[in-house]
């Protein structure tokens, strides 16, 4: 996200137990609406590393967004973090949301998914590029994060390189972002064909009982 120094720092005194998990789910709706949802938590086990039991990070600085202290469960570990959930209206806005989470006032610090999102010729392009500016020792730091990017949109998916695809949510993992980038395609979504047999279908039945009712009326008058 914007910054992952202080993050860094807490995940090299955890590098053999991998304690952090944090998660990027974006929604993009048929109108460019949705929901930007960034989910990070340090296993619970570890919090006791820390003299209050409580630590915080990576704060993001957008008026919007909405924060939620939270506890939850991942592969069976239990993990406690903070949600923050970011609405926006278009693609435009998102991406200017996703400028704003990467600025970066230090050359020390680690962007990850620097994302754009562009549209040409119907086609919508989600991507980032594998040449992240991370020097070897970071990559090592950053290997040791259960980081997950999942991507949901309404439309037809026309190329992607994603970690894997369940329920038409499209997932990253740290390993390919880092080596292959993001890449999601897509165009809008195609309408249901049974739908428009359907419609057709109701159209021509209208039509055919309007012609019999039409010659019975002749018929009578006659």
């Amino acid at each position: 996200m914007k910054k992952l120094k202080y993050l860094l720092l807490i995940s090299m005194m955890f590098l053999i137990s991998g304690c952090m998990n944090v998660s990027l789910d974006i929604t993009i709706n048929q109108d460019d609406s949705g929901s930007i949802v960034y989910t990070y938590g340090i296993e619970e086990s570890f919090l006791e590393s820390f003299e209050d039991g409580e630590t915080s990070f990576s704060e993001v600085d957008i008026e919007s967004a909405e924060k939620e202290d939270l506890t939850y469960q991942v592969n069976e570990k239990s993990y406690k973090g903070q949600k923050t959930t970011i609405t926006f209206e278009s693609l435009e806005e998102l991406q200017n949301i996703y400028t704003t989470l990467n600025e970066s006032s230090d050359d020390d610090d680690v962007q990850i998914t620097p994302l754009t999102f562009e549209r040409k010729d119907g086609v919508t392009t989600i991507k980032s590029d594998p040449n992240l500016e991370v020097d070897e020792e970071q990559t090592m730091y950053l290997n040791y994060i259960d980081y997950t990017l999942n991507i949901k949109v309404e439309g037809e998916v026309l190329n992607n390189n994603a970690t894997s695809n369940e329920n038409n949510i499209y997932t990253w993992n740290l390993k390919t972002i880092l080596d292959k980038g993001v890449l999601l395609e897509y165009g809008a979504k195609k309408p249901n064909s049974l739908i428009i047999y359907i419609g057709i279908g109701a159209v021509i039945l209208i039509g055919i009982v309007l012609f019999i009712l039409k010659n019975k009326q002749k018929k009578q008058i006659n």
